[in-house]
């Protein structure tokens, strides 16, 4: 039998459609309409360096959700650019990659990490630049630099130091009741208002103290030497410090993890999309709690 949702616990922004608010932790992927107006704290940079020209917008063909993403290697018939597996949801049914000059390309096909939230995408272009993953971890309190597209917007550079290593929790999905469920004291409630069950895993990651807003997971984040040393993957509602995948994750993916690449199929039939649970939604009902058992799980969430 499963076990009544409770505790506090962290929320993925599933899809690109929502925010988590509070200091709940969330997966940081958004749509532009959902950006909050909270600027002013980034310096958008006017002049291109060897960190913005490896960055990358990472959108879906209707360029309405997306992150970033950094680009790892290059050659003449393609690329291929780390970002987050969450992020690869979006071009799951066809996506977009855009450089910091402007140029586009259709996502061809996409493989996902088996142990973090790390996923490669390969473009068939030059896109004439990448990063160079740095040789081992950064040392505690050592410069960062994130590189992305918060909210989509034009690359943005923020900076801050390495901090220390931590185990998150996160709210990866909803798992359907069963016809069990729906008949059992205790879970029927739950069923019936959230129409699932929260499925929550666990994740190392390092943070960083260089400011990040939703659009940002994805982003690369640099040592000193302006080397790869991890990705943004995570973070507190709105302006917040950095949850990223440290560096074991990313190194051992790029170079051992064995994983079969998906190829992304644009001859789909176009099909109305389907409303999903997600965390404004959840958030929606529990503006008004049917009872205290619903009460009770609604405080837990936020």
């Amino acid at each position: 039998m499963k076990k009544m949702f409770n505790g506090a616990i962290s929320i993925i922004a599933k899809h690109g459609y929502d925010i988590v608010s509070g200091a709940l932790i969330a997966l940081l992927l958004i749509t532009v309409l959902s950006i909050p107006p909270m600027l002013t704290r980034f310096s958008v940079s006017s002049k291109p360096n060897p960190i913005l020209l490896n960055t990358v917008m990472i959108t879906n063909m209707e360029k309405d959700s997306g992150g970033s993403g950094v680009i790892i290697e290059h050659t003449n018939s393609y690329s291929r650019i780390l970002t987050n597996a969450h992020v690869c949801k979006v071009v799951e049914n066809g996506g977009l990659i855009k450089t910091h000059n402007g140029q586009e390309s259709l996502v061809v096909s996409y493989k996902v990490s088996n142990v973090h939230d790390i996923c490669e995408i390969t473009v068939n272009q030059d896109l004439q630049h990448a990063a160079k993953l740095a040789s081992k971890a950064p040392a505690m309190l050592s410069k960062a630099t994130v590189a992305g597209h918060p909210s989509l917007l034009p690359s943005v550079i923020t900076t801050g130091h390495f901090s220390e290593r931590l185990i998150i929790q996160i709210m990866i999905g909803m798992e359907p009741c069963s016809d069990e469920d729906v008949k059992t004291p205790g879970l029927v409630d739950q069923c019936l208002f959230f129409g699932g069950f929260p499925l929550i895993k666990q994740f190392d990651a390092l943070l960083a103290t260089a400011l990040i807003m939703p659009g940002s997971s994805g982003s690369g984040i640099y040592n000193d030497d302006g080397e790869l040393a991890g990705l943004v993957f995570a973070g507190s509602a709105g302006l917040s410090y950095a949850l990223t995948v440290p560096f074991e994750y990313v190194y051992n993916f790029v170079n051992f993890e064995q994983v079969t690449p998906i190829r992304v199929n644009y001859a789909k039939t176009m099909k109305p999309k389907q409303r999903k649970y997600s965390i404004n939604n959840l958030k929606e009902k529990c503006k008004v709690p049917t009872n205290e058992t619903i009460s009770q799980i609604c405080k837990s969430i936020y």
